[in-house]
């Protein structure tokens, strides 16, 4: 595959901003399999580190750094008291929170993949048909939604499902994931799940079928996004 495709997977939450300064503006090829790599790379450089000593911890430290709308901010205020954990019925509204700031800015409503451990994701991105000044702004209302409504909240509720360990290293939370969940066998290891998505490229086997939904909701959990040609497409400009 040809890697200079991959900005159809670039709205990954938690990075967003630092994702979509590099896409390309243009369609997105419904052929070609996308892997949002750039958030795992730079999370692997930490291995063995943590996001921080607690879940509680972890969300004290968004509350004190983030800027975020009161609703956001109230649904983390929640997750404090509640030990640290994000209800479903918060994460779902962040999310339609998020959806509707972007349908007030005039675009279709966002389209979501849905995982079976409960967890949204992005759709892939398809702007054809709008200007590179339209993209531009697309983004930079992605991006300011997205802080205000979602990001926070998100980030706290795919750390309680992929990675309660809050292992600063993505694909080390995602290993643990899909052992956990016996995805993967027990002796699986990161450079074994690294190479693994390097078969997607080449074509080569892999110990883990990254196809299954169930393993790509521990992957999803865990900021890996590995797109696939049947996944939905958003088209935000209709």
């Amino acid at each position: 595959m040809n890697r200079t495709k991959r900005f159809a997977s670039c709205l990954l939450v938690g990075c967003l901003v630092a994702c979509c300064a590099s896409c390309e503006h243009g369609t997105n090829d419904n052929g070609d399999t996308s892997s949002d790599e750039s958030a795992s790379r730079d999370q692997n450089s930490a291995q063995g580190t943590h996001l921080a000593s607690s879940m509680s911890d972890y969300i004290e430290t968004l509350l004190k750094s983030a800027s975020m709308s009161d609703s956001q901010r109230a649904m983390l205020e929640r997750a404090k008291e509640n030990g640290g954990e994000v209800t479903a019925s918060d994460y779902e509204q962040a999310w339609s929170d998020f959806r509707q700031c972007m349908v007030d800015r005039g675009y279709s409503e966002p389209g979501v993949v849905r995982y079976p451990n409960g967890l949204y994701y992005h759709a892939s991105l398809d702007i054809s048909g709008g200007t590179k000044e339209q993209g531009d702004k697309l983004f930079k209302d992605l991006s300011d939604c997205n802080s205000a409504y979602l990001i926070n909240v998100d980030s706290v509720y795919r750390l309680q499902f992929g990675n309660p360990s809050l292992s600063s290293n993505s694909s080390e939370g995602a290993v643990d994931c899909l052992k956990r969940n016996d995805l993967a066998p027990a002796n699986y290891t990161v450079a074994q799940f690294e190479s693994d998505k390097d078969s997607i490229d080449t074509g080569g086997s892999a110990v883990v079928n990254f196809k299954d939904m169930q393993v790509r909701s521990c992957l999803i959990a865990n900021s890996i996004n590995l797109g696939f040609p049947d996944d939905p497409v958003w088209k935000p400009f209709g």
